[in-house]
């Protein structure tokens, strides 16, 4: 199976998602995909947070590592809709307990 791989290591603390600032235009930004890939680790690190206190495990942090892939319909045997492609998203999460 051969795969369109796109992964990013992202640290996301303030965006703007306008086209105000003298970068605009000049492909100096995150890109669509990696603003969804930052959202949806923000998402499984602050859940882990939740998760980790709620059970009173000792926590320091976590650390999310988020990847997809971009597959040919006719490549990924389990796809079974109309498109053309089949984007797969992978998430690794490693919780940091506290010392």
């Amino acid at each position: 199976m051969r795969a369109i791989r796109r992964s990013s290591r992202c640290a996301i603390t303030r965006c703007s998602l306008t086209s105000r600032s003298a970068t605009a235009g000049k492909n100096a930004g995150p890109t669509s995909k990696e603003y969804l890939l930052a959202a949806l680790g923000a998402c499984a690190a602050i859940t882990m947070k939740m998760y980790a206190e709620r059970k009173n495990w000792p926590f320091e942090g976590v650390e999310i590592d988020l990847s997809t892939e971009r597959y040919n319909t006719a490549e990924y045997p389990a796809y079974q809709g109309e498109e053309s492609f089949v984007h797969e998203f992978r998430q690794r999460i490693v919780f940091t307990k506290a010392r």
